[in-house]
């Protein structure tokens, strides 16, 4: 806020001392910026506060001044600086002077009032004819455009009729793609749980001829403790089957069910670990009885002609959009036992098979990478999942 604005605010309160100090100093900052204008309203609020505080020739001295300045500057100020002189005049009782400053004062007011209305009107005519002049330039612009309206009407509907089409075409075209695609993916499904299910009958296979060997050999406990993890398993299997994804725990309870079942059909026993690494609490839901194939043939392949203490290690982890699957066993090896036995991994061939679909599902190439040394076997397994929930 300017000091010449506190003064005016200051002498309307009626605090004249503070009003005093304000205007002389705003009247010598304007003078020293050379603000002829400022300088003289800040003379008028110093007049003011004097008169205020009852230094009235001192008031009437700078009023008496600024009213012989013959500049612009004090044109607007006479009727302040005139009000001035008539209440300082009353004040001392010079009521004849009191009633010239304020007959002066009414008629400098009434000029000035007729200046600005004059000014007024004269702005206004201005705006009048400005505001003529583009009305009839708008009309004008207006007869322009009438006269290309059909033609202009003609073209737009020719151009909405063409963007009607390329909406039907592009319609009808998504419209195939998304019928095409959910065909595919219904396919894709489809196959996936039939080679899923393939993994069943191989696994039947294995686990009946067990049962006929304790039968065989009249081992009824052991007939009926395996009868018993075989039910226990198969539910599980039935239930798993007909899911495309299952939580981790079910499959590690899957898989550690298999590993018990199979521990009660060999006489040589083995130990087995499964590990489950979750970064950031991720409950994955993946593809079910993926890792079993590979359990299997450790058990049935590696670990079968090892002398030493066989052990399988599983271990799941999360990382990224991944979850990736570790087989290993201390057993002899794929080598070895395809030197010693014509054998062929069915199961290694439909795990393949299922990653292919399950590859053109997510739109990703699933792979797994088998290690084999006569110190055992690593399989690595890359499978995708789907959060829970």
């Amino acid at each position: 806020m300017s000091a010449r604005l506190k003064a005016t605010i200051q002498n309307e309160l009626g605090n004249y001392n503070e009003a005093l100090t304000f205007s002389i100093q705003s009247r010598t900052t304007m003078l020293q910026l050379g603000d002829s204008a400022s300088y003289r309203e800040a003379l008028v609020q110093e007049a003011v506060a004097l008169a205020g505080l009852s230094y009235l020739e001192a008031s009437n001295r700078i009023a008496l001044y600024l009213l012989r300045d013959s500049t612009n500057y004090t044109a607007n100020l006479k009727p302040e600086l005139l009000g001035i002189l008539y209440r300082n005049a009353k004040q001392v009782g010079n009521f004849e002077n009191a009633l010239t400053y304020r007959e002066k004062e009414l008629q400098e007011a009434n000029r000035i009032s007729n200046l600005e209305l004059n000014e007024k009107i004269s702005e206004l005519q201005a705006k009048y004819e400005l505001d003529k002049k583009q009305l009839e330039i708008a009309t004008l612009k207006q007869q322009a455009e009438l006269a290309s309206t059909n033609a202009q009407r003609t073209n737009i509907l020719w151009l909405a009729s063409v963007i009607v089409l390329i909406l039907i075409t592009t319609m009808a075209i998504f419209w195939y793609k998304r019928k095409v695609a959910i065909q595919k993916s219904e396919t894709l499904t489809a196959n996936l749980k039939f080679l899923q299910s393939q993994m069943d009958p191989h696994f039947l296979y294995n686990s009946m001829t067990s049962l006929q060997r304790f039968v065989l050999e009249n081992k009824s406990d052991e007939a009926a403790l395996y009868i018993s993890r075989f039910s226990k398993l198969m539910r599980q299997f039935l239930e798993y089957s007909r899911e495309d994804n299952i939580s981790l725990e079910d499959q590690i309870s899957a898989i550690e069910n298999y590993l018990n079942l199979q521990k009660v059909r060999y006489i040589k026993k083995y130990e087995f670990s499964v590990e489950l690494d979750t970064k950031d609490g991720v409950n994955a839901m993946i593809p079910p009885m993926f890792a079993q194939p590979f359990v299997e043939n450790a058990i049935e392949h590696g670990l079968k002609t090892v002398l030493k203490e066989g052990r399988i290690e599983i271990k799941y982890v999360i990382e990224g959009d991944i979850c990736f699957v570790t087989i290993k066993d201390n057993g002899s090896g794929m080598k070895t036992t395809l030197k010693n036995k014509n054998y062929k991994s069915l199961a290694s061939r439909i795990v393949n098979e299922r990653l292919n679909v399950l590859s053109e599902v997510y739109r990703r190439r699933i792979s797994f990478e088998v290690q084999s040394s006569d110190q055992g076997t690593i399989v690595y397994l890359q499978l995708p999942f789907k959060t829970a929930g």
